[in-house]
């Protein structure tokens, strides 16, 4: 089941809000809330908004918009007092433009107490067509969790693309990543790769391979990659997590800016600013 505003006109396709005392839970691939801009279209996706005391997206259960024009996919604003809680492979929050599309993809704006994400969950702005990149603007008062290979927070601009990559910010208390959770930003076209930008009041912990912070400009792309920007009170990186940012392709690597109390590194924990590629790799501090 789901619930869906859609345009293939010139005229904007309407927006979805939802206001729950209660819990909002959506359950089972393809069950969800989704706005669309389709093939032929200049008007806009609608925007969705949910407000509830708890949200549940569970089984590929997902929030999306999308443009297949040359309107722009809508914004997603997802709030809560208590949990976001996100599972489940092709599930999540995304904001993505087609290929062939020309509008830029929407913003995802998320605030909660704390957000728990495994199983493949994700919170995406992805392009593979010619408009930017949204914003990812994450901010919770407690603790943000990301485990498992392929759950993570990201945006990305596909092979072929010109637009750049939208910024990914994560505001929280405590900030982990944990058997293969991330937190990342990539071009592979010829636009930039966005920043990845993490305030963590007390804790960010990194622990696992393929865990971690990354900023990359992949094979074959022209654009730079995104700068990392941590601000913490401690950071812990252990059994081959890491902060990286790298290029493979023409651009430059993004610099990695680390402040915080203290930093621990263990068990092959990394840090790094890598090009593998013609581009100059960028500055570590």
């Amino acid at each position: 089941a789901y619930m869906q505003n859609y345009t293939s006109g010139a005229g904007a396709a309407g927006d979805i809000a939802i206001n729950a005392s209660g819990t909002v839970t959506i359950s089972g691939a393809v069950t969800g809330l989704y706005g669309l801009a389709d093939v032929g279209s200049s008007g806009n996706a609608g925007k969705i908004s949910v407000t509830a005391n708890a949200i549940t997206l569970t089984g590929g259960g997902l929030i999306q918009t999308e443009t297949a024009g040359s309107g722009q996919s809508g914004d997603v604003t997802i709030t809560t007092a208590g949990t976001l809680t996100m599972s489940g492979a092709s599930g999540g929050l995304f904001a993505l433009v087609d290929a062939g599309a020309t509008g830029d993809s929407g913003k995802i704006v998320v605030t909660a107490q704390d957000i728990l994400m495994s199983d493949s969950a994700g919170i995406e702005s992805v392009v593979n067509g010619a408009g930017r990149g949204g914003d990812v603007t994450i901010n919770a008062a407690g603790t943000v969790t990301i485990s498992g290979t392929s759950s993570g927070i990201l945006s990305s601009t596909g092979a072929a693309t010109t637009g750049d990559a939208g910024n990914v910010t994560v505001t929280a208390s405590n900030v982990v990543m944990m058997d293969g959770g991330s937190i990342s930003n990539s071009t592979s076209g010829s636009g930039r790769g966005g920043d990845v930008t993490i305030n963590a009041a007390s804790t960010l912990n990194i622990s696992g391979n393929v865990s971690g912070i990354a900023t990359a400009a992949l094979q074959g792309s022209i654009g730079n990659s995104g700068n990392v920007t941590i601000t913490a009170g401690s950071v812990a990186i252990s059994d081959s997590g890491e902060i990286s940012s790298s290029t493979s392709g023409g651009g430059d690597t993004g610099d990695v800016t680390l402040t915080a109390g203290s930093v621990t590194l263990s068990g092959g924990g990394l840090m790094s600013s890598v090009t593998y590629a013609s581009g100059r790799g960028g500055d570590m501090t």
